[in-house]
């Protein structure tokens, strides 16, 4: 590997400094410099998995030695998931004193169940061998590494790193290296819509990483060299009506948010799916605060769509994920927004056992 910081941690390892806060990567990037990249040949694309974000420290080669912490609080999950630190375990070869930023994930129907996983890391040892016994047991995904054999190698660059994270976590069950893309930024996006990844990470492989030790886990160090690249979506959905900005913020005594709703295919009910409150113009404010304009069709972009979820009264809501307003589809009407095949029968899925659970 190419050279390192100094051999000697400005922080512990046993206990975890709290002070801690590792990177990030940042939210957005230009077309044209991805592109710019790839031109290069500078350019690494991989899988972004929806999970739940967590510190690995290992410390030596027994399971006690081994530890899972939460990225926010860093709060010890290590008894949550002890099928991964056996296997953690095993790996003869993988020295102490190392530091790895990871992603617990889980899959359900193909698609990444962060909730899932979210649900695990929040839960006692007892309900998380519970859960993971009935649902699935949780992966982790290895996808960066800031200390090696007690070496700060933060400052070698992504390519190097990254090398190494898929020579040391071959061939395991539950736990697994960063997942390369291979092909152009166009094919990579391709396939993460194809297949409905929650999107993409790109690298400069001639960049480094970092971290801080300011404790300030709200405001994570954002290294130039990586970012965050989520597909967007679009579809038509039914405006069913309005609600104020929340009370002290900037639309409080104006429409805040539109309720959203599409058409279940096999029923024609208007299924809830949620609400966008961004990218409205003051006109459009305006023209929407006024319970005659409904039901109209509006479209919405968005970046995903997040699995059915239980509401009261045995209701199912199919919400959106960051939705952003694009425009009145004065062209359409509100039979033409329907819900996808896929998400009506999950929704169908959870309803009766909403109905289930009532009938109780």
């Amino acid at each position: 590997m190419a050279r390192t910081k100094s051999s000697k941690l400005p922080f512990s390892l046993d206990p975890l400094d709290t002070r801690l806060v590792l990177p990030k990567p940042k939210n957005s990037v230009e077309d044209e410099k991805i592109f710019a990249l790839e031109k290069a040949g500078n350019a690494l694309y991989t899988r972004k998995r929806d999970g739940h974000c967590v510190t690995v420290v290992i410390t030596g080669q027994k399971s006690n030695r081994i530890k899972l912490y939460t990225r926010g609080e860093t709060r010890d999950i290590t008894e949550n998931f002890p099928h991964i630190i056996a296997e953690l375990q095993s790996l003869k070869y993988l020295i102490p004193s190392c530091v790895f930023s990871a992603e617990l994930y889980a899959e359900k129907n193909n698609r990444d169940w962060r909730e899932h996983v979210s649900r695990l890391a929040a839960s006692d040892i007892r309900h998380s061998a519970e859960y993971q016994h009935l649902y699935g047991y949780a992966k982790l995904l290895i996808f960066n590494v800031l200390v090696y054999g007690g070496k700060d190698v933060s400052i070698v660059l992504n390519e190097h790193r990254l090398k190494m994270l898929s020579s040391l976590f071959q061939n395991l069950t539950y736990v697994k290296p960063i997942e390369y893309v291979i092909g152009t930024f166009q094919q990579a996006q391709a396939e993460a819509i194809k297949n409905g990844w929650e999107g993409l990470v790109v690298y400069d492989k001639t960049k480094p990483t970092t971290y801080r030790l300011d404790g300030n886990k709200d405001r994570p160090p954002r290294p130039d060299g990586c970012w965050k690249r989520k597909p967007s979506y679009e579809d038509d959905f039914i405006a069913t009506g309005w609600v104020k900005g929340t009370p002290g913020k900037r639309h409080e005594d104006r429409m805040g948010k539109i309720l959203l709703a599409q058409q279940h295919s096999a029923t024609g009910k208007n299924i809830p799916c949620g609400e966008v409150g961004i990218g409205f113009s003051d006109t459009d404010r305006e023209f929407f605060a006024n319970d005659k304009k409904y039901p109209c069709v509006v479209q919405v972009e968005f970046e995903r769509r997040f699995p059915p979820r239980k509401l009261s009264r045995g209701r199912v809501q199919c919400a959106l994920c960051n939705p952003r307003f694009v425009r009145r589809r004065t062209d359409k009407k509100s039979a033409g927004c329907v819900l996808p095949d896929d998400l009506a029968e999950q929704m169908s899925d959870a309803k009766m056992s909403t109905e289930k659970e009532s009938s109780k």
